[in-house]
């Protein structure tokens, strides 16, 4: 280059202006130098920056994700406590429901039962009037039976006709009771008093038999008197069934006229 310059400037060539040109050479290469060291520095900056915004990056994301987690779990959370409420509420009207029904049902057995025990009171008051007229009758006729046994009689044979009089009383007392409608309820009084009947008439019958005896010394007195205390206790028994029975269905008000003491 220099020799080009020489040979075109021929003898009119300067050392000064060589010198300079060298100098502005070596300052570009400075420059261009600096340059480069700037562009080197400008690129780390522009590294770092990116580095810096990718790791800005996959932080944001990295919070977006933490963000979408948590509003899951509020969402999830939130979708729980109202399923959990639901259920709740559920549970509750379930509960009203059943407590409706227990109160419908116990309603409806109460209905029941008062339909039947009025069912049944009617029951026991029809037998009642019936029961009551042949009952009245058949201890009037064995209380005037009573009194003449109680008076002082002529003979031996009229105290055994007073005696067999009393065993058909008996009889008949029995074979009305029979043909009487029995409410169920009453089944076990009936049966009592079926068998106090029995006990009575045989006792009588041996009483009877006693006085048909002309010789009573051999007579086994002990028999009358086991047999009369049995048909006692059958006799209770059958008053106190009765009792309790018409007590259990609050007909005790009836008893007055049919419990004899």
């Amino acid at each position: 280059m220099e020799d080009k310059i020489k040979k075109s400037k021929g003898d009119n060539f300067n050392p000064d202006i060589s010198e300079d040109i060298s100098e502005k050479k070596e300052d570009a290469k400075d420059l261009n130098a600096g340059e480069h060291e700037v562009s080197k520095a400008y690129r780390k900056i522009l590294e770092k920056h990116e580095k810096r915004k990718a790791g800005n990056t996959k932080s944001a994301n990295i919070a977006v994700i933490l963000i979408c987690i948590l509003i899951l779990i509020t969402v999830s959370f939130n979708a729980y406590l109202i399923k959990s409420e639901k259920n709740k509420e559920n549970m509750i009207r379930e509960a009203q429901a059943e407590i409706e029904r227990e109160k419908q049902a116990e309603l409806d057995r109460i209905k029941e039962e008062t339909a039947r025990r009025n069912k049944v009171s009617a029951e026991i008051l029809n037998f009642n009037d019936k029961y009551l007229i042949i009952r009245k009758d058949f201890y009037l006729k064995v209380e005037d039976l009573t009194k003449k046994l109680s008076i002082k009689v002529n003979s031996i044979q009229e105290i055994k006709e007073l005696t067999d009089e009393r065993i058909k009383l008996m009889q008949d007392y029995k074979n009305k009771l029979s043909l009487l409608s029995i409410p169920e309820v009453l089944n076990d009084f009936y049966q009592y008093e079926i068998n106090f009947l029995d006990s009575d008439i045989k006792l009588w019958n041996i009483i009877s038999v006693y006085y048909s005896l002309d010789d009573t010394s051999k007579f086994d007195i002990n028999k009358i008197n086991e047999e009369t205390k049995i048909s006692h206790e059958l006799y209770l028994k059958a008053q106190q069934e009765l009792e309790s029975v018409y007590n259990k269905y609050d007909l005790n008000y009836y008893l007055k006229d049919l419990i004899i003491k």
